[in-house]
């Protein structure tokens, strides 16, 4: 399995925007075993340095990121689901 993060803020929409759009994503794609995990950047000090003015995010187990806005094909491409 492998894991990816949306880094958001609670009463951000943006990031119940991409929250929504990630998991349509992967729900489609189910066969790629993707586990997406949240951070909150309140509950990350590093995270809030990085992302505060930037979220949301979702970053790969490599480390890439995935700066809003991106749409649901941007997502597709970012995980190299396409087939």
């Amino acid at each position: 399995m492998t894991n990816v993060v949306l880094y958001h803020t609670d009463g951000c929409h943006l990031c119940e925007v991409a929250k929504e759009k990630v998991q349509s994503v992967l729900a489609y794609y189910q066969e790629a075993d993707i586990q997406l995990l949240y951070v909150d950047l309140i509950d990350d000090e590093k995270a809030l340095q990085l992302y505060s003015l930037s979220i949301p995010v979702l970053k790969d187990a490599e480390g890439r990121e995935l700066f809003w806005p991106f749409d649901v094909s941007d997502i597709v491409k970012f995980l190299n689901l396409i087939k």
